[in-house]
């Protein structure tokens, strides 16, 4: 009974315009639990505060993986570059040598 007239309450609270937060702190004074007001803002499909907070958490650990991916990315690709560099010094020094030699005796 308590319950659907909790659920009747917020209904029309939030939707004259007041917001989560304040629906939140007026049936917390008013003795309700914490449990039992997520629980109907749940049912009633109105996110509670602790919903963006979750999500900016989601977001933090996201952006610190694809950081610490990218680093070892970066690392390994330096890593094998540094090992298996290719020397190229004299590729060019060569040709140039060719053609001068080849410009002299023609």
């Amino acid at each position: 009974m308590y319950i659907n007239e909790l659920k009747e309450y917020v209904r029309r609270s939030f939707i004259s315009g007041v917001s989560v937060e304040d629906i939140e702190q007026k049936l917390f004074s008013s003795g309700w639990q914490k449990s039992d007001i997520q629980n109907i803002f749940q049912e009633l499909g109105i996110l509670s505060r602790q919903s963006p907070s979750s999500s900016k958490k989601t977001l933090v650990i996201f952006s610190y993986l694809v950081l610490i991916g990218a680093v070892i990315v970066l690392s390994g690709a330096t890593l094998y570059l540094y090992q298996n560099r290719i020397d190229l010094s004299n590729t060019n020094e060569q040709k140039v040598r060719d053609f001068y030699i080849n410009l002299t005796q023609s």
